[in-house]
């Protein structure tokens, strides 16, 4: 992490806890956040880091030594995946609700610049603008691990070192200087809606009962901007983020499949079975329906899936088995062309609503995850291929929806001892692991006055 006075960049060197899978690991901070009555995640660091930066910034006086009459800007400028723009947006969200004021005396610029790994934000934005995708995600997207420097062993003449400038012509410089160009030269600010997912835990609130205001309130509080995912992607992801310990850091979908401890882990896979209401305004009386229709059917409300997806960019960005063929024209086959496609999977992170992309349990995928284990057969296609094919035809089919409110709950069963118990599920949120919880609301955070959304302003 460096910083000046006006300028921040948050990169993968200072992810900390934030690479780690679950969020009970990440700092949480009870205050003033949410109303002094449910906790929201944050780094306090992350957060005294923005309220240094834009008190510096007030102290910026003209050339003339008075203090500037100019609301002064903030550069924030966030290197890296997912999870750095994750673990942003939940210090940004908690800096707003902490100090208000500060929050409107500056005026504060977000600069996205992806690095390897997937970035669905800057993804979404090259596909939207094509400035930024020349300029900015084009060079960063593949990482900056590749770009060589040399130290000559024989001293470079001084007048053929100015006339080569060899310096300028390293590829870190290049990097350097279109850093440099998207700092200055972005003049389009894009308002990206930020969402909250209201969670609750088997142990319940941190907070004492005493100082909650409704003990239906959330257990607590964690922002996103991209996407929210529960089922099969979220317990690979905790797979994958297991073994990086001892293997190579970045693992395809196919590496995971494959892996010798996959099977023993996660196989046969037990499907997420879960409640989901999409229309909270007319929630009770679905919820009578529900169960009107389930004592006369005998038979629970819930439904199996394999994954959920919700998303406020199209689903092809934030889906882990689909984007991983984006980058490569060759693997780009006519099932992924069709999804991308379809105006069905289209959406905007300038929208305060998220599209629901579900996959039940159903057919070749469950006949593949139900089995021991993906080994090849004697057929020309791999269990593990066939596997993959078949969770993006579930992506493709009928079952998009576009949501505003949507709850997701465990159902309740006995245990062994008679007593009632609500399963529990992992939720990721912007490619961070979360949970497990026993139900979550997915939906757009606002300000204190509940009405405004809150909004990530990023430049481009």
């Amino acid at each position: 992490m460096t910083k000046s006075a006006s300028h921040l960049v948050l990169d993968d060197e200072t992810t900390g806890a934030f690479n780690v899978i679950y969020a009970s690991k990440i700092g949480i901070k009870e205050g003033n956040a949410v109303d002094d009555d449910v906790p929201i995640f944050y780094s306090p660091e992350d957060v005294d880091m923005i309220e240094h930066l834009c008190e510096a910034a007030l102290d910026i006086k003209d050339g003339d030594g008075s203090k500037t009459n100019r609301k002064p800007v903030v550069k924030l400028v966030l290197l890296g995946d997912n999870t750095i723009v994750h673990r942003f947006i939940l210090a940004f969200s908690a800096f707003q609700r902490l100090d208000p004021n500060l929050h409107a005396s500056v005026h504060i610029n977000v600069y996205l610049v992806p690095s390897q790994g997937n970035n669905d934000l800057a993804r979404w934005l090259a596909m939207s603008d094509s400035w930024y995708q020349r300029h900015v995600f084009a060079a960063f997207s593949g990482g900056l691990n590749l770009t060589p420097t040399f130290e000559p062993q024989d001293p470079i003449p001084t007048g053929i070192a100015q006339e080569l400038k060899v310096k300028d012509l390293l590829p870190v410089q290049k990097l350097q200087d279109l850093l440099q160009d998207y700092t200055r030269m972005a003049n389009q600010e894009v308002q990206v809606c930020v969402f909250e997912c209201q969670c609750w835990t088997q142990n319940g609130s941190i907070i004492p009962s005493e100082r909650r205001k409704k003990s239906e309130d959330p257990d607590m509080i964690i922002p996103f901007i991209t996407s929210a995912q529960i089922g099969l992607l979220v317990d690979m992801e905790v797979f994958k983020t297991r073994i990086r310990e001892f293997e190579n850091w970045w693992l395809t979908m196919k590496d995971v499949l494959t892996h010798d401890s996959f099977p023993s882990t996660l196989m046969p896979y037990r499907p997420k079975e879960l409640i989901v209401h999409t229309n909270l305004e007319d929630k009770e009386k679905e919820e009578l329906n529900q169960k009107h229709a389930a004592a006369e059917e005998g038979k629970s409300p819930s439904k199996k899936y394999t994954s959920l997806l919700f998303t406020n960019v199209p689903g092809y960005v934030s889906d882990s088995v689909v984007v991983e063929t984006l980058d490569s024209l060759d693997s780009v086959d006519d099932g992924i062309k069709s999804i991308m496609q379809n105006p069905n999977f289209q959406n905007s992170p300038l929208q305060s609503n998220l599209k629901m992309h579900l996959r039940e349990w159903s057919g070749i995928t469950k006949q593949k995850l139900d089995s021991k284990n993906l080994k090849s057969s004697f057929f020309d296609e791999t269990p593990c291929d066939s596997l993959l094919r078949s969770l993006k035809n579930d992506l493709k089919k009928d079952t998009i929806k576009t949501v505003r409110k949507v709850s997701i709950e465990g159902p309740k069963r006995l245990n062994a001892d008679g007593k009632e118990i609500q399963e529990s599920f992992g939720v990721m949120l912007d490619g961070v692991v979360h949970g497990p919880f026993t139900k979550v609301i997915l939906s757009p955070m606002y300000l204190a006055d509940q009405q405004t959304v809150v909004k990530m302003p990023i430049m481009t």
